[in-house]
């Protein structure tokens, strides 16, 4: 039977950013904090580091739902973990949600007003790199998220272990918001996979909306 969870939420974090400090306000006291996130004894590593607010440990929901074997989505305040590794033993509308469509590149995704199209990937020295091109056409500039998710390599692949991989840091052509009306195309670089991988799953968030990408990698690497 599916598991699938919905978390409905009155106060929604896509990511927190801090230097390294505390900060304080209105008995807010919130740090960063390293931790090492270790899954089937396999260490994880998180596209940001935990933070702890108030004695509580707040980890990435994206991240940790990927690295366990969860696909994360958010819509109109509702965050929604399914489980990737769930049988078939569903109804039709399960087993639809459930199911990846891995395809060849290029891949293009659409939705209000902005259209992503992931070109081409290719392995670095030290990096799996996805050539991206981002078409705004909305009348607002948008915000390209492409730090806080994490890349699934191998996702249900007989014979091979599942895999997360985390942002390269750095500077590129989304570190600045896209203009509207504009088309920026550029670099994102994750954590190198494997050769002989066989899939990814490549996600963004732009302005809040998820544009998820799976990818047929047979024969590429």
């Amino acid at each position: 039977m599916r598991e699938k969870l919905k978390l409905f939420v009155a106060f929604f974090c896509g990511a927190i950013f801090f230097s390294g400090i505390s900060y304080a306000t209105n008995n807010l006291n919130a740090s960063v904090i390293d931790l090492k996130i270790v899954v089937n004894g396999q260490e994880k590593v998180l596209s940001e580091k935990p933070v702890v607010i108030n004695s509580r440990t707040y980890l990435p929901v994206r991240d940790i739902g990927t690295i366990t074997g969860y696909d994360v989505s958010y819509q109109k305040g509702v965050v929604s973990l399914n489980n990737m590794n769930s049988t078939s033993e569903n109804s039709n509308e399960d087993q639809n949600q459930s199911s990846f469509e891995f395809q060849k590149l290029p891949i293009t995704i659409s939705k209000n007003g902005i259209t992503v199209t992931v070109n081409s990937v290719s392995l670095g020295e030290n990096s799996t790199d996805f050539n991206i091109t981002v078409k705004n056409n909305s009348d607002k500039d948008i915000e390209v998220n492409y730090r806080s998710t994490v890349l699934g390599a191998n996702y249900k692949v007989s014979g091979k272990q599942y895999q997360t991989f985390g942002t390269i840091s750095g500077e590129n052509e989304f570190s600045k918001p896209v203009k509207a009306g504009s088309t920026v195309t550029g670099i994102i670089r994750k954590g190198k996979v494997e050769d002989g991988t066989e899939n990814l799953l490549f996600h963004l968030l732009i302005n809040g909306e998820g544009f998820s990408f799976y990818i047929d990698t047979k024969g590429l690497f």
